[in-house]
């Protein structure tokens, strides 16, 4: 933009300070959108996306700022003058192959029209769209990996609840034994159990279901539960007396 280019409404003007450069636009502004993105959508977007075509990236926008005012500061501020990319445009690629010279800085700027091929143009014309369609579809896949997520922290649940109320029996053989173990002397006097600390049964977060004397038992049990709730671990107490502790050996 030179001092001689006029400005035709100073509201336009306004905006371009505020905002800078304007895109053009291609069609109605879309949202991410609820509807699911089809097979035959999705290989449309990644044909475009990785055509073995397009103009290698990076790109990156060159701002130039606005000189309207000649000699003093329009306060207009900066507006997009072209693209910068790796590769030299298609015209100084042609020139460097015949005159046999090294590219300059000015080879990598895309100014016109011509600078980009049809696949370029096909690429940013429909990110319009496919952009908004993917970002739509992200949100849905995430919304369902969440489902999915709480699915499954209820199911581990109901299976814990479900275990504990088998190993009823089994706790309550075990506790015969402990009582039987105080005249006989042939039975453990350590109690096993896997502490959960987010479990909301028993009050002391200590589950003991099944054989609580039977490490082994215990051992099996922890490696199920942990495919649930990865902080719980092996604990023991001496029956009837002693605090719980975690096992570490």
């Amino acid at each position: 933009m030179t001092g001689r280019d006029p400005i035709l409404d100073p509201k336009t003007a306004d905006a371009v300070r505020e905002l800078g450069a304007l895109p053009m636009p291609v069609g109605p502004d879309p949202q991410p959108t609820s509807a699911r993105l089809s097979p035959q959508r999705e290989a449309e977007i990644v044909a475009r996306a990785t055509s073995e075509y397009l103009t290698p990236g990076p790109w990156r926008l060159e701002r130039e700022g606005c000189d309207c005012g000649g000699d003093y500061a329009c306060g207009h501020g900066m507006y997009v003058v072209g693209v910068v990319t790796p590769a030299p445009t298609p015209i100084a690629a042609e020139r460097l192959k015949k005159v046999g010279e090294s590219p300059r800085d000015y080879d990598f700027y895309r100014t016109e029209m011509g600078d980009f091929i049809d696949a370029d143009w096909e690429l940013m014309a429909h990110a319009r769209h496919d952009v908004p369609a993917l970002l739509g579809e992200l949100a849905a896949v995430r919304a369902e990996r969440d489902e999915a997520r709480t699915t499954l922290r209820d199911a581990c649940d109901q299976v814990a609840e479900r275990d504990h109320e088998i190993g009823g029996l089994h706790a309550e053989v075990a506790r015969l034994k402990a009582e039987l173990a105080k005249y006989v002397g042939q039975e453990s006097t350590v109690e096993y159990g896997v502490y959960v600390r987010k479990v909301r049964w028993p009050e002391d977060g200590v589950l003991r279901d099944g054989d609580t004397f039977d490490r082994a038992e215990q051992e099996a049990r922890l490696v199920r539960y942990r495919d649930c709730w990865p902080e719980a671990v092996l604990v023991q107490r001496t029956v009837r007396h002693g605090a719980w502790t975690e096992v570490t050996s």
